[in-house]
């Protein structure tokens, strides 16, 4: 029977002569409910796939211009939403299509607790699809061929005592119909916490789904940003079919709060597939300072065209690795070539530069200071020293430094706090080959050397009534470049 359906809901009635270039084509369409009649409510619109223009189709024909398009479809009924997507339409000819919703298949997504609620529920193809706040009465279907480039999304997100992110995606469009009831063993388990840069904050947390790491070669899903008190923690479940991105967005707590897009500080972890057991995810906690992670997104990187420099960094990412940005109140970049400056802007997270191909010696500086929205971390800056010329592109080989004291619930103080180097787009901590440190007591306005210890760290000794802790460090790496950092206020020292 659903065969005899399908094959109705895509009969194509007639032929017709292929249409000239400059000549129109009509498709003709016709709704129908459950019940087998003229459904009486409908959303229908194609897509030209190379134009994107988006076209509104009602009961009846439509002239289109010869091309390759894509159908969506929702037909809604008394308790009934169905969705059917022909995302490989060919009119390339006049077409008439049968929109038959008794072809659907019901959707059914179901959280292990079964006192979760939908709050996010969204069932998609490249070019539109269904928002829905409930999965009751919600059927799919494909129409048409398919190939292997069309990505469909099934994403819920959902909140009970704990919240859950689950969401599927194919390569070849809408299923005909889906099933999944996870259980918790099924389940990856994060003990998310999140932190604030300062008191009279709140955060909106975001679950990003994804097909893969990369922002340039793999698709996005949707989320929610829910809100979530900071510092704060709760525990969190993602089913292992796919990437996530975790972000954390802080802004201002209000009776009414900005939304989430008017962050002053975010934290991004970089996309990961979790496979079922338990993990913790720390986000936004100290020390906060510069780095070059790899989070999956057109990330910064200090690279190297034949004709110019571009610097950038990710100047306020977390402890925990997390690539991390803030409004600043003010910030620089200066790239100095043999001693000279090439160059400079008062952006604090980097920029690119002009230079000549020969071999030189550069120094790129980047300094930022967000001292009126934070507490921590209230100036960060990095320099890198290194050789280059046009003979080599591409990323340059050089580090960021992570300082990685263990610190208690409010930042506390270490004995010992460890450095290790990351080149740029990694998470692999190596020693450096030569490391010296200073530590300020003052916010900066003196320092004294502090003990390193086989170029792995520094003992911090506290000084009576110290309340943060600045750090001042250089270090050369593996490949002879240098790298410089400093953080003011970088963790409370009690």
């Amino acid at each position: 029977m659903r065969r005899a359906l399908l094959a109705a809901a895509l009969l194509l009635l007639g032929s017709a002569t292929p249409a000239l270039a400059q000549d129109t084509v009509l498709l003709t369409v016709h709704h129908i409910g459950r019940d087998g009649t003229t459904a009486q409510q409908h959303d229908t619109y194609v897509v030209n796939k190379e134009t994107y223009e988006v076209s509104p189709v009602v009961e009846g024909s439509i002239k289109l211009f010869p091309g390759q398009y894509a159908l969506v479809s929702t037909i809604n009924g008394a308790a009934s939403r169905d969705l059917l997507t022909y995302p490989n339409l060919d009119m390339t000819k006049d077409v008439r299509l049968d929109l038959d919703a008794r072809v659907a298949k019901p959707v059914v997504v179901k959280a292990p607790d079964p006192t979760a609620k939908l709050v996010f529920g969204d069932i998609s193809v490249p070019f539109g699809g269904m928002d829905v706040d409930n999965l009751d009465g919600v059927a799919i279907a494909h129409l048409g061929p398919r190939t292997k480039d069309v990505t469909a999304w099934i994403n819920t997100q959902w909140q009970g005592a704990d919240f859950y992110a689950l969401a599927w995606h194919f390569n070849d469009g809408l299923p005909d119909g889906f099933r999944r009831t996870p259980s918790h063993r099924e389940l990856a388990k994060v003990h998310a916490k999140f932190g604030a840069t300062r008191k009279g904050t709140m955060g909106y947390r975001t679950l990003i789904p994804a097909t893969g790491p990369s922002d340039l070669d793999d698709d996005r899903g949707s989320a929610i940003a829910v809100e979530v008190p900071l510092p704060s923690e709760r525990t969190e479940y993602y089913n292992t079919d796919t990437y996530w991105i975790p972000e954390l967005r802080q802004v201002e707590a209000a009776e009414e709060p900005p939304p989430p897009w008017e962050t002053d500080h975010s934290v991004i972890a970089r996309p990961q597939r979790y496979p079922a057991g338990t993990y913790e995810r720390p986000f936004n906690y100290a020390i906060v300072g510069p780095a070059v992670p790899n989070a999956g997104l057109p990330s910064p990187s200090v690279v190297r065209s034949p004709d110019q420099i571009a610097g950038y960094a990710r100047m306020y990412s977390d402890g925990f690795g997390n690539a991390g940005w803030s409004k600043e109140d003010k910030g620089s970049t200066v790239l100095y070539r043999d001693g000279v400056k090439v160059g400079e802007n008062n952006i604090g997270s980097g920029g690119f530069f002009d230079v000549p191909p020969q071999d030189s010696e550069y120094r790129l500086e980047l300094t930022s200071n967000r001292a009126s929205m934070a507490t921590l971390s209230t100036q960060v800056s990095i320099a890198w020293t290194f050789r280059s010329s046009a003979a080599q592109t591409g990323l340059l080989p050089l580090s960021t430094m992570r300082f990685v004291p263990k610190l208690d619930g409010n930042d506390g103080k270490p004995a010992i706090v460890p450095v290790f180097l990351r080149a740029q787009h990694t998470e692999i901590d190596r020693l450096a080959k030569h490391l010296t440190m200073d530590v300020s007591f003052d916010q900066g306005a003196t320092w004294k050397p502090a003990k390193v210890v086989g170029n792995a760290g520094a003992i911090i000794e506290y000084p009576p009534g110290a309340s943060t802790v600045s750090l001042r460090a250089k270090a050369t790496d593996w490949n002879s470049s240098t790298v410089e950092q400093t953080i003011i206020n970088a963790y409370r020292a009690g």
